[in-house]
């Protein structure tokens, strides 16, 4: 109605590309949500934007696809796809049904030329938006948590090798050793199917569901194991914090990607050992100087031949840990210390010279 307000900024998530401000008036009409999930493929939708500058403009369409993921538009995707036209200026803007109910946010397009339209574009689903909403205002942020688990979704030629009844899910890969997952039970291999009773078809509506609940909250996970649903509750924890319990439980090791290694070189010889495959920057073995293609041969004056073989001779360690390693044809020695790597990365890169440094 043509009225101007000063606006207060209550919380800003960068994740989802959403914020929400906040602005003293009178006689505001409020649009109605959605109920979440009930929006369909085929459904007439209308966007409404300000593309180019061209204030308060409508277009209209119908829904092309649901849980569009994995289109590095965003942290988080979980987009509805649509074709109702829309350009630079749109994003922020309502995305909304026959009923004139909210179903999304409009907030990217896929286009070949400069940004023009082409039918493709997406909007944030209204249960992520109502869930972002909630907690900026509440708490002015969102935290995302984990559970500790890598997840893949299931495809038919899964499901067929599975010998499964269900075709749609997520199997999971791996489950991280310290995690809630891996204290509440979950394993490899079990197929997830509910979360917070919510049906879960593919790995990035784990992602999404999970990254939008609360850190400390516990969480109702549906897998399928043998057969039979088995209902878990792992509790919902800050990325951070599992980081820091990681390192505290494996500080020699932590952050380390590794792999048995065995091969014969004509001028060392037969040599058994664990090759490092990446290391992390934040990491205790970072500030040593370990790098991605050294061969771990000892572990404080012991032989290791294998990784299991180093993780034993890690775990007996007490203050340091002293690597034999070869690098490059040539041999020398690391000392990972148990002393959190901020700060010590400088003298330590000084002492490890003959071993190589980070850049």
């Amino acid at each position: 109605d043509q009225r101007h307000f000063a606006a207060k900024i209550i919380g800003v998530d960068e994740a989802s590309d959403l914020a929400i401000i906040q602005i003293q008036a009178k006689n505001l009409p409020q649009i109605k949500f959605a109920k979440p999930n009930s929006t369909e493929v085929g459904d007439r939708v209308v966007a409404i934007g300000n593309p180019f500058g061209l204030d308060q403009s409508v277009t209209s369409g119908i829904v092309s696809a649901l849980e569009r993921s994995n289109l590095q538009l965003e942290s988080y995707e979980n987009f509805i796809q649509f074709d109702a036209p829309i350009n630079p200026g749109n994003s922020g803007g309502a995305l909304v049904n026959t009923s004139g109910e909210l179903i999304g946010i409009n907030t990217a397009i896929i286009s070949p030329q400069q940004g023009g339209n082409v039918g493709i574009g997406f909007a944030i689903p209204v249960n992520m938006v109502y869930n972002v909403a909630k907690q900026l205002i509440q708490y002015g942020k969102v935290e995302r948590g984990i559970v500790g688990i890598m997840v893949q979704t299931i495809t038919p030629a899964i499901a067929e090798s599975l010998d499964l009844s269900i075709t749609s899910g997520a199997i999971v890969t791996e489950v991280s050793p310290n995690s809630p997952a891996n204290k509440a039970g979950i394993k490899t291999g079990d197929i997830i199917t509910q979360v917070n009773n919510s049906p879960i078809h593919s790995a990035s509506q784990i992602v999404n569901t999970v990254g939008f609940i609360r850190t400390n909250t516990k969480v109702d996970i549906d897998v399928l194991r043998h057969g039979k649903v088995v209902t878990l509750t792992p509790t919902i924890i800050d990325p951070k914090k599992q980081k820091a319990l990681d390192q505290k439980n494996n500080p020699y090791l932590y952050g380390l990607s590794l792999q048995d290694f065995n091969q014969y070189n004509p001028a060392q010889g037969k040599i058994n050992g664990v090759l490092v495959i990446a290391v992390s920057p934040d990491s205790n073995a970072w500030s040593a100087g370990l790098n991605p293609g050294d061969i771990i041969l000892e572990a404080n004056s012991k032989p290791v031949e294998n990784t299991l073989k180093l993780e034993n001779e890690a775990k007996k360690a007490t203050e340091n840990l002293m690597l034999r390693i070869i690098r490059k044809s040539s041999f020398s020695y690391i000392i990972i210390s148990n002393l959190p790597p901020a700060g010590s990365i400088e003298m330590q890169s000084k002492e490890n010279d003959t071993a190589g440094s980070h850049n």
